[in-house]
């Protein structure tokens, strides 16, 4: 048996063998085929040739158009050009149309338990992420408010010194301004018997034991720039309540500012002036204002 070229693509093809290409399809002639135990066409039913010899077909495959037997290797039926088409391996039982539920159902509810430890997964990581919720502004404020700090009415809060300085003509420097809310008059020591006020002590009482939590104060004479600078200044103060002293120190500024602690329950607060800052030209001690702030109920 001998080969030759395919006239259309120059594939291999076995002389008067192949009546197709098996590369490209096309349909082969060769002269003068001889076949023995063929019928009239001149084609055997076991192969054909130009000699006369018998191409004994190989059973590795089948032709599903014609039925023809042709080499495993084969892509084109050798007969009629017909695609060769392995035989595929059968579908497992559990998966072959028709099989039992009972059979499907393990592997369809194994799925499902899959997808749903995966979703859980992706849950728990974006909780971790975001954190708790946190409470809406609506509710948290309406706390805030109920918590905030009263001020107590100055009318309802007496005071003392342990040095005042004496009225000149009209203008006053007694303790009672500090609780007048009147930014142009303020309490004085009087330094020229009382020393340069380290040692005073200022006291006031309320009506009824209130929970204080919070002392405001303008430090210094504040009725004008030049008579803040002329007077000295509280520095350090020691505050001492019914239940608790607390050492504070007070910034040398006019703006108001405050001190905010537990005090505690209590009648009275005392400040007694441990350190000052010196006035450029006198030596009484001033503050203008004071106010008090308690807890509410």
């Amino acid at each position: 048996m001998s080969s030759a070229q395919c006239p259309q693509c120059a594939g291999p093809v076995t002389v008067a063998a192949d009546r197709f290409c098996a590369n490209c399809g096309s349909a082969l002639s060769w002269n003068n085929p001889i076949a023995e135990g063929g019928d009239d066409t001149g084609y055997g039913t076991t192969g054909y040739g130009t000699t006369g010899e018998v191409i004994t077909g190989d059973a590795g495959m089948a032709c599903p158009e014609c039925g023809q037997p042709n080499p495993a290797s084969r892509l084109l039926c050798r007969y009629c050009s017909a695609l060769l088409e392995p035989a595929q391996a059968p579908l497992p039982a559990s998966l072959a149309p028709g099989a039992p539920w009972r059979w499907r159902a393990p592997l369809i509810l194994l799925g499902i338990a899959a997808v749903a430890a995966a979703l859980a997964a992706v849950l728990a990581a974006s909780l971790r992420t975001q954190g708790p919720a946190s409470p809406s502004k609506a509710t948290s404020a309406p706390a805030a408010a109920a918590s905030a700090p009263v001020k107590l009415d100055p009318g309802s809060i007496s005071a003392s010194a342990s040095s005042e300085l004496p009225p000149d003509g009209d203008v006053t420097y007694w303790i009672r301004n500090t609780l007048d809310g009147n930014p142009r008059t303020a309490w004085n020591s009087h330094s020229a018997v009382d020393g340069d006020g380290v040692g005073q002590t200022l006291t006031y009482r309320f009506s009824s034991p209130v929970h204080l939590v919070r002392i405001a104060l303008v430090n210094g004479y504040a009725k004008t720039p030049e008579l803040r600078t002329d007077n000295s200044r509280i520095r350090g103060v020691v505050i001492r309540t019914d239940q608790h002293t607390v050492q504070a120190s007070l910034t040398d500024t006019a703006a108001r500012q405050r001190v905010d602690r537990d005090f505690g329950l209590t009648r009275k607060v005392t400040l007694q002036v441990t350190s000052i800052y010196p006035g450029a030209r006198y030596t009484d001690l001033a503050l203008t204002d004071i106010a008090f702030w308690v807890a509410p109920g």
